[in-house]
């Protein structure tokens, strides 16, 4: 672990980089398909359901944390 962390060696920083732009790709391509998911229709679908999982919130509060997933999801991609 020692030598990803504090690597020098050019090999190794290209390794780096190289396994750094496949996860970014992924979770890239993962909020892609989650944003054209919830654009497919007009309301709130995809994400309501993200937001009862992840932030554990009630049914009644599931729209306001899904507007604000969504919205965190946005960002994040752009």
């Amino acid at each position: 672990m020692r030598r990803w962390l504090f690597a020098t060696n050019h090999k190794d920083i290209g390794t780096l980089y190289l396994i750094f732009a496949i996860v970014g790709g992924f979770l890239g391509g993962a909020m892609s398909i989650l944003m054209r998911m919830e654009l497919q229709e007009p309301g709130i679908q995809i994400f309501n359901h993200l937001a009862e999982i992840v932030n554990g919130a009630s049914p009644e509060t599931a729209i306001d944390a899904a507007k604000n997933l969504y919205n965190v999801t946005i960002t994040t991609t752009a």
